[in-house]
Formats: C-alpha cells, sequence, structure tokens
C-alpha cells in the first residue's frame, strides 16, 4: 500500500486501520512521523526502515535485501487480483483506499 509522502501522521494511522498491515516499509525521513503513532498500529508486527539510520527494534531494509534472490517466483498471479491498495488524496475528508488490480497497473 503505497503511501502519500505528504501524509500526516493521522493519516499514515488511517491507513492502517483501513487496510490492517503486518509490515510497514518506510525511508527514514519518515521517522518523525511513524514514531508518535507507532504504539497505535497494532496491526504492524515489522518496521522495515530505509536508510542508514534504523533505530532500535526495527528492521533494516538493506539486511532484508542481502538475503533475497530476485529470480525467486513468490507467487502466480491473476490479472483481475487485487495488486494494490493506494490512498485518495482526501480532499473531501480522510484519504479513502481504492484497489487496483494488476491488470489496471500493467494497461
Amino acid at each position: 500500500v503505497p503511501l502519500n509522502f505528504r501524509f500526516a501522521s493521522n493519516d499514515i494511522k488511517h491507513a492502517a486501520e483501513a487496510c490492517n498491515p503486518r509490515a510497514f516499509i518506510f525511508s527514514e525521513g519518515f521517522l518523525p512521523k511513524i514514531e508518535p503513532i507507532k504504539e497505535e498500529m497494532e496491526s504492524i508486527s515489522s518496521y522495515i526502515c530505509i536508510g542508514n539510520n534504523v533505530p532500535e527494534g526495527m528492521v533494516s531494509y538493506d539486511d532484508i535485501v542481502k538475503y533475497g534472490n530476485p529470480n525467486d517466483i513468490l507467487v502466480d498471479v491473476q490479472k483481475d487480483e487485487p495488486a494494490e491498495l493506494m490512498f485518495t488524496s482526501g480532499t473531501t475528508g480522510p484519504p479513502k483506499p481504492v484497489c487496483h488490480s494488476h491488470d489496471t497497473l500493467y494497461q
């Protein structure tokens, strides 16, 4: 679920409540927005930080990439299956999730 880099902490929390992610991948620049709400995002068990300053209790993205194999195929997908949720800008209220299939992303 990609999030708008302009989201405030409350928007990030709203997105987490809407989709219940187990992991949250973010760049270290987002730490000031995530730290105040981290304990409130109960579905997230892994915080994966991209950057050089990874706080204690979080996982380094570089460490994960070191152990992966880009040639591994993880799952077979169908074109009509959900691929991602993207959040609207929230101009008329809180940002809302919109589901995109693999086919709509491919086109």
